[in-house]
């Protein structure tokens, strides 16, 4: 059986998708919640950053254009109605890239959530753009596994755990050890190195080619 951790407002759908070509019963468990908060867009601000759907959630209409981290948040975002101008490949390095070469410098407000990543920022302004931050929604964790999951565990059933972002891995970890849940034996699928690193070092872990829904499937198949 595989466990795949995920942000409650994403489980169905990214359950769904791996159901479609797993041969493994899934089960879903959600790591966290998200909480979207009110969100003002200043009048100076010429294009919005968003590297998480939950942050699309919580922006108020407007003209201006997104730039989205990966396509499934670009998705959401049209689906929405909002201007999507640049796609990233899943993380934020390429976009910022991305951003860099093919658009014009300009004000750029980034809506994140209570955890993200600013190091971008500094790539950003040393190309001339400004950035500003803007926080667009909260993360309450779980607290505990759930009963279904312990009693997986406890069964010997789960026997692979799919991860999605560093912060989940290091809450899978933190809640197994929570509830004294050995993980030697389990295998992990992520997709990057970056999600690697919050894991054992003697984990039994398969990244994915690129970071995204398509290439975790591949990885399941």
């Amino acid at each position: 059986m595989l466990l795949v951790c995920r942000a409650a407002d994403k489980l169905a759908q990214t359950v769904s998708e791996i159901q479609e070509v797993s041969t493994k019963p899934i089960m879903g468990f959600a790591l966290f919640k998200t909480i979207p908060l009110p969100v003002v867009i200043p009048d100076h601000i010429n294009a919005l950053v968003i590297t998480s759907a939950a942050a699309v959630v919580a922006l108020p209409s407007t003209n201006l254009p997104l730039y989205c981290v990966g396509e499934k948040t670009a998705e959401i975002a049209r689906t929405r109605g909002f201007n999507v101008l640049l796609t990233g490949a899943g993380t934020i390095d390429d976009l910022s890239n991305k951003i860099i070469e093919k658009t014009k410098i300009c004000h750029i407000l980034h809506a994140h959530g209570t955890h993200y990543k600013s190091g971008w920022y500094t790539k950003m302004r040393a190309a001339g753009f400004q950035v500003s931050g803007v926080h667009a929604y909260d993360t309450q964790d779980a607290e505990y596994l759930s009963d279904e999951c312990l009693e997986a565990f406890q069964q010997g059933k789960i026997t692979g755990v799919v991860l999605f972002s560093k912060r989940s891995a290091q809450l899978f970890i933190k809640l197994c050890w929570q509830h004294k849940i050995s993980v030697e034996d389990l295998s992990f699928y992520v997709m990057s190195l970056d999600i690697a690193s919050a894991l054992p070092q003697d984990a039994h872990i398969t990244i994915s080619t690129q970071p995204n829904m398509y290439a975790i499937k591949q990885i399941l198949a």
